[in-house]
Protein backbone atom coordinates (compact mmCIF):
# COMPACT_ATOMS: atom_id res chain seq x y z
CA UNK A 1 0.00 0.00 0.00
CA UNK A 2 1.22 3.47 -0.88
CA UNK A 3 1.76 5.91 1.99
CA UNK A 4 0.29 9.39 1.63
CA UNK A 5 1.73 12.16 3.75
CA UNK A 6 0.52 15.79 3.93
CA UNK A 7 2.67 18.40 5.62
CA UNK A 8 3.53 22.07 5.38
CA UNK A 9 7.19 21.25 4.75
CA UNK A 10 9.21 19.34 2.17
CA UNK A 11 10.58 15.90 3.04
CA UNK A 12 14.21 15.43 4.07
CA UNK A 13 16.54 12.45 4.27
CA UNK A 14 15.30 12.04 7.85
CA UNK A 15 11.75 11.29 6.65
CA UNK A 16 11.97 7.53 6.31
CA UNK A 17 9.02 6.19 4.37
CA UNK A 18 8.66 3.15 2.09
CA UNK A 19 9.44 3.37 -1.63
CA UNK A 20 6.50 4.84 -3.55
CA UNK A 21 5.30 7.04 -0.68
CA UNK A 22 3.78 10.33 -1.84
CA UNK A 23 4.44 13.48 0.20
CA UNK A 24 2.24 16.52 -0.36
CA UNK A 25 4.02 19.73 0.59
CA UNK A 26 1.11 22.08 1.17
CA UNK A 27 1.62 25.79 0.84
CA UNK A 28 -0.79 28.76 0.87
CA UNK A 29 -3.66 27.23 -1.10
CA UNK A 30 -4.96 23.82 -2.13
CA UNK A 31 -3.58 24.41 -5.64
CA UNK A 32 -0.17 25.54 -4.37
CA UNK A 33 1.44 22.18 -3.59
CA UNK A 34 4.53 20.19 -4.48
CA UNK A 35 4.33 16.41 -4.63
CA UNK A 36 7.36 14.30 -3.74
CA UNK A 37 7.93 10.57 -4.32
CA UNK A 38 10.24 8.40 -2.23
CA UNK A 39 12.24 6.45 -4.85
CA UNK A 40 14.74 4.46 -2.79
CA UNK A 41 14.12 0.78 -2.09
CA UNK A 42 16.03 1.32 1.17
CA UNK A 43 13.64 3.00 3.61
CA UNK A 44 16.58 3.88 5.89
CA UNK A 45 18.18 5.92 3.07
CA UNK A 46 15.21 7.68 1.43
CA UNK A 47 15.57 9.58 -1.83
CA UNK A 48 12.77 12.11 -2.24
CA UNK A 49 12.28 13.71 -5.66
CA UNK A 50 9.46 15.84 -6.97
CA UNK A 51 6.78 14.11 -8.98
CA UNK A 52 7.57 16.57 -11.77
CA UNK A 53 11.20 15.41 -11.89
CA UNK A 54 10.14 11.76 -11.86
CA UNK A 55 7.71 12.27 -14.74
CA UNK A 56 10.15 14.48 -16.70
CA UNK A 57 12.74 11.72 -16.66
CA UNK A 58 10.44 8.76 -17.27
CA UNK A 59 8.01 10.27 -19.77
CA UNK A 60 10.18 12.67 -21.74
CA UNK A 61 9.34 10.95 -25.05
CA UNK A 62 5.64 11.61 -24.40
CA UNK A 63 6.37 15.34 -24.43
CA UNK A 64 6.80 15.10 -28.19
CA UNK A 65 3.38 13.51 -28.73
CA UNK A 66 0.95 16.38 -29.49
CA UNK A 67 -2.15 14.37 -28.50
CA UNK A 68 -0.67 13.53 -25.10
CA UNK A 69 0.37 17.13 -24.39
CA UNK A 70 -3.01 18.48 -25.50
CA UNK A 71 -4.75 16.09 -23.11
CA UNK A 72 -2.48 17.13 -20.25
CA UNK A 73 -3.10 20.83 -20.92
CA UNK A 74 -6.86 20.23 -20.97
CA UNK A 75 -6.69 18.32 -17.67
CA UNK A 76 -4.60 21.11 -16.15
CA UNK A 77 -7.06 23.78 -17.26
CA UNK A 78 -9.93 21.87 -15.62
CA UNK A 79 -8.07 21.57 -12.32
CA UNK A 80 -6.99 25.21 -12.44
CA UNK A 81 -10.59 26.48 -12.61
Amino acid sequence: MQNRIEKYSAPTRLDKEPQGSIWTHKKDSDLDITLYVQTSDNQEAPEWITLGDLLSKTMKEKAFEPKFIKGQIEAYQQVKE
